[in-house]
């Protein structure tokens, strides 16, 4: 456990640190833009997050499972295969979908800064497969660093186009394509040097594996990023884009939350998948315990800071945030477990229970989305994420208890057992902390 405690530490400090430079971002282009700017913005950048989720097959999750039963080459060139395929055929559906679509959600947004970001799509999904195969190959110290560069490259490109030259929304789009851009080519250049060139090959069983594991947790994939976002679209049907920038910015301050069980998860999701079923089936309750203290912390932390911060960083303009904000942190907190479970699940090579669980958490948003949001506007929409995140979080519980054969209580109440981990990995911890605070 003493590898797990230090990646663990690393990712998240690594986490927290994207988060500052993110909502160092978020609060630019809320000042910056306004609520309708932002709104507008989110709604822009939503293009490429869907093409990506719908186009990317999975092969996310195939990666982290394969990336112990092949070789590094084998691995990084056959995905490769598979994404740049992926890519021009999610460009060729992308491009004329959101043409037609513009009228519907994108009425208030320049046709031509649609297209553009809708041509940039191939590099987004390029972008994500990278990082899904440097945290196969567990190399979770240059996935962080090259997390933090990105982010960092964003915002300081928003500060030159936004602050300094007032470019607006032109600006905040450039930014963002401008970083992803270099991050594509950072990260390619690293993956080039674990090829072996001998290695060098179309492999059948590589991809057929790939895509026969990745499809089990598409339709998973595709339910949950629509349920992260897909009431954004609903928003911005519904009401307008400047709703929609009051919602996002409650829900970027919310999502601060899951920084930690996603630094965790990022580590659990390599390791779990190389480990014997019943040695995963102990291990993923210790972890699920031990992030559950510091997730409920920090919503407690928001549930009473929350106005402030959000007045203080976004502007008086941004205070109907609040209110979202504190209807959303009882989701956010359930979410949290949920996406400790979920990683476990399918590293432990069942997708489709995964998939199940996403299902019910969307079907459960977009229903009470429909019913509240012409009434009760952004809060309605607070509310039914609310709802969907916690019963999507009590049926994976109740998944993951039948299938390991499990008890609920073992999955938040410590054990004698625990504790023998737990040590094991503060005292990793602890020399990590150490080993910082000593210059080593």
């Amino acid at each position: 456990m003493g590898q797990f405690a230090t990646y663990s530490f690393n990712t998240t400090v690594s986490q927290f640190a994207i988060l500052a430079l993110s909502l160092g971002t978020s609060i630019i282009t809320a000042r910056c833009l306004g609520p309708e700017g932002k709104g507008e913005l989110t709604l822009l950048l939503l293009i490429p997050l869907f093409a990506t989720t719908f186009g990317r097959l999975g092969l996310g999750h195939a990666t982290n499972y394969y990336a112990s039963r092949t070789s590094p080459t084998r691995l990084i060139v056959n995905c490769l295969i598979l994404s740049l395929i992926l890519s021009i055929g999610v460009t060729a559906v992308c491009v004329p979908t959101i043409y037609l679509l513009r009228e519907t959600f994108f009425k208030t947004i320049n046709v031509r800064l649609l297209m553009t970001i809708s041509f940039i799509t191939p590099f987004y999904i390029l972008n994500y497969h990278f990082i899904c195969i440097i945290q196969g190959l567990y190399k979770i110290n240059l996935m962080n660093v090259l997390f933090v560069v990105q982010s960092g490259v964003n915002l300081a490109l928003l500060i030159a186009l936004l602050i300094v030259k007032d470019y607006g929304l032109n600006g905040a789009v450039i930014a963002a394509i401008s970083a992803l851009l270099i991050s594509v080519l950072v990260r390619a250049g690293f993956l080039l040097k674990e090829i072996e060139t001998s290695e060098i090959r179309v492999d059948g069983d590589v991809i057929r594996g790939l895509l026969s594991f990745g499809l089990k947790s598409h339709v998973g994939n595709i339910l949950k990023d629509i349920t992260y976002r897909g009431d954004i679209l609903l928003i911005s049907y519904f009401l307008n884009p400047a709703t929609v920038g009051l919602y996002i910015v409650a829900m970027h301050v919310a999502e601060v939350i899951w920084k930690i069980p996603e630094s965790v998860g990022s580590v659990l999701l390599p390791r779990v998948s190389q480990m014997e079923m019943e040695e995963a089936r102990r291990f993923t309750p210790i972890v699920c315990k031990l992030v559950v203290l510091p997730v409920l912390i920090t919503c407690i932390l928001l549930f009473l800071f929350g106005k402030i911060l959000i007045t203080f960083a976004f502007g008086h303009a941004f205070l109907p945030s609040a209110t979202v904000l504190l209807i959303l942190l009882p989701g956010i907190f359930f979410f949290a477990v949920w996406k400790i479970i979920a990683n476990a699940l399918i590293a432990q090579g069942h997708p489709s229970k995964y998939s199940v669980t996403s299902g019910v958490s969307l079907v459960t948003m977009l229903l009470f989305d429909i019913i509240l949001i012409p009434r009760y506007g952004i809060q309605g929409a607070a509310l039914a994420s609310t709802l969907s995140y916690t019963l999507a979080t009590f049926t994976i519980i109740f998944i993951y208890t039948r299938l390991t054969d499990s008890l609920i209580t073992e999955m938040f109440l410590p054990v004698r057992a625990d504790f023998f981990y737990y040590k094991d990995f503060f005292k990793s911890l602890g020399g990590k902390l150490f080993g910082i605070t000593s210059g080593r």
